[in-house]
């Protein structure tokens, strides 16, 4: 999940799409056929626009991998399928993130992350453990049994997300992990 500056709030294990990237395909959410021709990479990977609904949504392509990139209020959610996974598997995991982060949204809090992060990890994602913080400040929303990253670890690390490779080296404790 991004801002609609590109920024990354949360982000799953392989998949390090970067602020500008991001914000290349954002900054034309009201007309996304502006982006048909523009090679656009994301996450190491070049794509090319495939479909837009303005305001809403963005499919860029390669080959049968993709990307799909929904808008919900002030953030966007960035799914990515490839060769293993279908079009429409991504958009409704993508879809099923945008009802938790309105649920959220509503509540004015993250309180109604904690579902999301339960059937995250028990269900249809790889993620072992882990847990929804707010950026930049480090406030814990949400967070699987036995992963309890503290707001300061996770502020120092959201400081650095803008230039990761200046933390590159350090010793990092998240979580009662070095």
């Amino acid at each position: 999940m991004h801002d609609l500056k590109g920024n990354p709030f949360v982000s799953s294990d392989g998949f390090r799409a970067v602020a500008k990237e991001v914000f290349a395909v954002t900054s034309c959410f009201a007309s996304p056929r502006a982006l048909i021709g523009k090679p656009l990479m994301i996450s190491g990977r070049e794509y090319e626009f495939e479909y837009g609904e303005a305001n809403k949504e963005i499919q860029l392509k390669d080959g049968k991998a993709g990307i799909v990139v929904s808008k919900c209020g002030n953030y966007v959610v960035v799914g990515m399928h490839n060769e293993k996974t279908k079009l429409t598997d991504c958009r409704s995991a993508v879809e099923k993130i945008i009802f938790y982060l309105k649920q959220a949204s509503a509540q004015g809090s993250g309180s109604s992350w904690q579902p999301y992060i339960d059937h995250a990890v028990s269900s249809w994602m790889v993620v072992k453990a882990g847990g929804i913080y707010a950026y930049p400040s480090g406030e814990m929303w949400a967070c699987s049994r036995g992963f309890k990253a503290d707001g300061a670890e996770v502020a120092y690390i959201a400081q650095n997300l803008a230039d990761p490779e200046a933390i590159a080296g350090a010793e990092i404790t998240v979580a009662g992990k070095t």
